[in-house]
């Protein structure tokens, strides 16, 4: 048994709950109504966007792939069959399955990004600083939602092997599915996470397959992905090979090696500092560039002298000692991760600041950080001079799209 010889997940239009979370990021919550947190996410339909999305979806599959498929799987949820619907393939006849819904938000599903920090203050830390084990309150995290995705791969591989199957469901099972389509260490997941040119976007088309883009033979495993979002991406989606990794004792101590100890040294006394900070280069951030081809320097990053960088909430700059570890560690082992190079920890490098007229920047997410550059005596750091706006992520209760 094998899995298909093609397989192609699409995620579903642009969709009501879409829209909500599209203007509570620009500080609009108007369409969190009390009708709309009373209706299940489950039952979101399309927006006219999401309508055109599908369509213009539905094209470049039939162009580019196949206008039949053998297997059509859906997600139960409206918005998925109304997208798998509007997709047009000619003669489909769609399975719904239950493993292909969207990861359960729980509690905040239906709750605006302010009211879910208010209310939850320890579970948004908690989704900051893990989102791969992260779970929402009564809800799933992306760990939980592999094992669905795994259970819905073994009908697969019993059942469809060398067909051609596609699949129409939600942007965080595409992330799990991708975790373990693509062979994607936890570290490897949170850095593709964190990327906004890996942000699995409306209607985007992940095509797998068995068949050598070129020959057309077919391997044993799907060994090749390409990615498009048909309404936004230009030019031909390009094959990039899967490699199916294997790691001998030596590379497995290499990999761990990068990430830092939490308990750096023994306390005696918990009321007394046993910190010692690790010299560091004084300019780490060569190491870094290096590290991420991805040039953060253009168009929104800039490299700045530490001592323009004001601190705004002090307490939060001590370093204290306890069972834990205190922020000035916690900044100081991710600084160290930086020039180390370990995956994943260069996408969050710049701190988050305003401009001030006196040419000084006051410092808003990474104060710690700073705290850290300024007693290591570095000279400058990368920033981010931002606006009023929240980050993107991949889930209907974060997405852009």
């Amino acid at each position: 048994m094998a899995m298909p010889n093609n397989l192609v997940i699409v995620r579903h239009g642009h969709s009501e709950g879409n829209l909500a979370v599209d203007l509570g990021k620009k500080g609009d919550d108007s369409l969190f109504t009390p009708g709309f947190r009373e209706t299940p996410g489950h039952q979101w339909r399309l927006t006219d966007d999401g309508v055109e999305q599908a369509g213009t979806a539905g094209e470049w599959i039939k162009s580019e792939i196949s206008e039949r498929f053998d297997r059509y799987y859906v997600s139960p949820f409206v918005r998925t069959r109304e997208t798998a619907g509007l997709l047009g393939l000619p003669d489909a006849e769609w399975r719904v399955d239950q493993r292909l819904r969207e990861r359960d938000w729980g509690e905040i599903g239906s709750m605006p990004r302010a009211e879910f920090k208010a209310k939850y203050s320890q579970s948004a830390f908690l989704k900051k600083i893990d989102a791969l084990y992260w779970r929402p309150p009564s809800g799933e995290s992306i760990a939980d939602v592999r094992l669905r995705v795994r259970s819905f791969f073994d009908t697969l591989h019993r059942e469809c092997e060398g067909q051609s199957v596609i699949v129409v469901t939600h942007g965080e099972f595409m992330s799990a599915a991708r975790a373990a389509l693509e062979y994607m260490s936890d570290e490897e997941w949170m850095f593709a996470d964190s990327d906004p040119d890996q942000k699995i976007r409306n209607t985007h088309v992940y095509h797998y397959s068995r068949q050598d883009p070129e020959t057309d033979s077919p391997q044993k495993y799907l060994s090749w992905v390409r990615k498009v979002c048909p309404w936004r991406d230009e030019g031909e989606a390009v094959w990039k090979t899967i490699v199916r990794r294997r790691f001998s004792n030596e590379e497995l101590l290499q990999q761990v090696s990068g990430i830092g100890p939490i308990l750096v040294s023994s306390v005696a006394n918990p009321k007394e500092t046993a910190f010692e900070f690790v010299h560091l280069p004084e300019t780490p951030w060569t190491t870094y560039f290096e590290a991420f081809p991805v040039n953060p320097m253009s168009g929104e990053y800039k490299l700045v002298p530490v001592d323009e960088l004001i601190l705004t909430k002090g307490p939060e700059n001590d370093v204290r000692v306890t069972n834990r570890l205190s922020p000035v560690e916690r900044a100081h082992r991710f600084m160290a991760d930086l020039v180390n190079g370990v995956p994943g920890a260069g996408k969050r490098a710049p701190i988050e600041v305003r401009s001030n007229a006196n040419g000084t920047y006051s410092v808003v997410d990474g104060n710690a950080t700073t705290a850290v550059a300024k007693i290591l005596g570095w000279k400058e750091l990368p920033v981010h001079v931002i606006e009023d706006q929240a980050p993107a992520g991949t889930s209907d209760f974060n997405d852009e799209e």
